[in-house]
C-alpha cells in the first residue's frame, strides 16, 4: 500500500513539473536580471518592466509577442497595439516578425530579430535612418533572455517506460520564471554604444502615467507638470498614428508649467479657405502657469517631434506653421528634420501648430490666402478668381454694347 501511495505521489508530482515546464517554455516571459537592448535614437530599452510592482513585461508564445517594453527617454513600447493593424508575431522556432508602437516616435520593426535555442534575443530591430532607429540586442551589456524556448529544443517529460522524472538523468529542466512582482535594486549598466551610463529603478521609472525624480519629470497621455529647476518629457500618442513628444530643458521659465496638447480635425475654410493641412489635423500645444495664466514664450527652446501616419520625408513642398492669432496668419518654423512620420522642430513659445502644403513655402501664409494647393493640382489665389471675374464682366460688357451699336445702325 506504502508503495502505491508513494508511486501516486511521483506521478503526480511529475505531471505537475511537468505541466510547469511546458507554460514556461510556451508562454514565456522575460529574465528579470537579463532584460536590457540598446536603442541608437532610444536608449537603453527594458523589456521586463514592472507597473506598480506587477510584470508589464513582454509575454512570448509561439506565434506573438505581446507585453510591453520600456525606454526612460520616450516610456512605453506596445508589442500588441490594438485597432492598428500592428503586432509582433513569433514563429515556432523563434523568428519574429511586425512592428512594435513607441509613442511619439512611431513603428519599430522586429523583423531582424530571432529568439535562439537559449531564449536570448539576437539581432537587430528597427531601420538605420528612420524616427525609432535601430534597437540591437547583441551589443556590448545587451542581454534579453526569455524562458520561452523554440519546439525543436524543448525538453518533453512524460511518464510511463522510457520517460523521465524529476531527479533522473534526462535532462535538465528549467528554473521557475522570475517572481512578476519582484522589484530589482537600481543597476547601471554601461555601453560601448553610447559611452553613457543609464540608471534604471523599476520603482520609479515604470509608472504608465510617466516618472519623476528631483530634477527630471516624465507625463503620458496626461498633462505635464514641470517646476523651473526641472527638465522633462511629455508624450500623447492619440491613436491612428497620431502623436506628440515635448522636451522641455530646465530653466525654460521662472514659473511652474503645466503642459498639455490637444488635437483637432482640420475642417476646410476654418483656417484660410484654400489652406492644405497635411495630415488633416491641428495640434494645440498650451502651457499655463499655477493661476491658470497661458504661458506662449520661453527663455530656452523646446523640442517638439509631431507624428503622423503618412510619410513625411518623401514629401515635398511641407512645412511646419504656428498659428499667429494677432495677424491672423500662418508662420513658418524653420530648420524642421522631417525622418519619415516624423517632424522635428524646436521653438521658443507654444500655440498651435500644423504641417502645410504650401508651393515654394513661403514664410507667412495669410488666413485668407492661397497655401499653393493640395496634392491634386491646387487652388487658383483668390484675387487672380476676382481678377478674372472682373475680365469676364467686361467682355461680357463689351459684346452687348456692341450688338446694340449694331441694332442702332439698322
Amino acid at each position: 500500500m506504502k508503495s502505491i501511495v508513494t508511486r501516486v505521489l511521483i506521478v503526480v508530482f511529475a505531471a505537475s513539473f511537468s505541466l510547469y515546464a511546458h507554460a514556461s517554455e510556451t508562454n514565456g516571459t522575460i529574465d528579470a536580471t537579463n532584460k536590457y537592448a540598446w536603442g541608437e535614437n532610444v536608449g537603453w530599452v527594458n523589456f521586463a518592466p514592472q507597473n506598480n510592482s506587477t510584470y508589464s513585461g513582454l509575454v512570448i508564445t509561439d506565434t506573438a509577442v505581446t507585453g510591453y517594453g520600456w525606454s526612460k527617454e520616450f516610456g512605453w513600447i506596445n508589442f500588441s497595439p490594438t485597432n492598428s493593424g500592428q503586432g509582433v508575431i513569433n514563429t515556432s522556432e523563434g523568428h519574429l516578425s511586425g512592428k512594435a508602437w513607441i509613442s511619439s516616435l512611431g513603428w519599430l520593426d522586429m523583423s531582424g530579430v530571432t529568439i535562439n535555442a537559449s531564449g536570448k534575443f539576437t539581432g537587430t530591430a528597427g531601420t538605420e535612418g528612420g524616427s525609432v532607429g535601430r534597437v540591437s540586442f547583441d551589443c556590448t551589456n545587451c542581454n534579453v533572455v526569455t524562458d520561452w524556448r523554440p519546439v525543436s529544443v524543448r525538453k518533453v517529460i512524460t511518464i510511463g517506460s522510457g520517460g523521465c522524472v524529476p531527479g533522473t538523468s534526462c535532462g535538465s529542466i528549467l528554473p521557475p520564471p522570475p517572481n512578476s512582482n519582484q522589484t530589482p535594486p537600481a543597476t547601471t549598466i554601461n555601453t560601448t554604444a553610447s559611452g553613457n551610463t543609464f540608471q534604471t529603478d523599476s520603482n520609479t521609472k515604470n509608472e504608465r502615467k510617466g516618472t519623476q525624480s528631483n530634477d527630471y519629470v516624465e507625463s503620458h497621455d496626461t498633462p505635464l507638470i514641470i517646476q523651473p529647476y526641472q527638465h522633462g518629457l511629455l508624450t500623447y500618442d492619440f491613436g491612428n498614428g497620431v502623436g506628440v513628444s515635448i522636451s522641455v530643458p530646465k530653466g525654460a521659465s521662472t514659473e511652474t508649467l503645466t503642459i498639455e496638447v490637444s488635437v483637432s480635425p482640420a475642417i476646410p475654410g476654418d483656417d484660410g479657405p484654400f489652406t492644405y493641412i497635411f495630415g488633416g489635423v491641428k495640434f494645440n500645444i498650451i502651457a499655463k502657469n499655477s493661476h491658470g495664466d497661458v504661458v506662449h514664450n520661453f527663455s530656452a527652446p523646446i523640442l517638439i517631434s509631431l507624428l503622423l501616419p503618412e510619410n513625411m520625408k518623401a514629401e515635398k513642398d511641407l512645412g511646419v506653421y504656428w498659428k499667429d492669432t494677432t495677424l491672423n496668419e500662418w508662420v513658418q518654423v524653420p530648420g524642421v528634420v522631417f525622418t519619415d512620420t516624423t517632424a522635428l522642430f524646436s521653438v521658443d513659445h507654444l500655440t498651435l501648430f500644423a504641417l502645410i502644403k504650401a508651393k515654394n513655402l513661403p514664410d507667412k501664409i495669410p488666413l485668407g490666402a492661397t497655401a499653393g494647393g493640395t496634392p491634386s493640382g491646387g487652388y487658383l489665389n483668390k484675387n487672380v478668381v476676382w481678377i478674372l471675374i472682373i475680365i469676364l464682366l467686361g467682355v461680357i460688357y463689351w459684346l452687348y454694347y456692341k450688338q446694340n451699336r449694331r441694332q442702332h445702325k439698322h
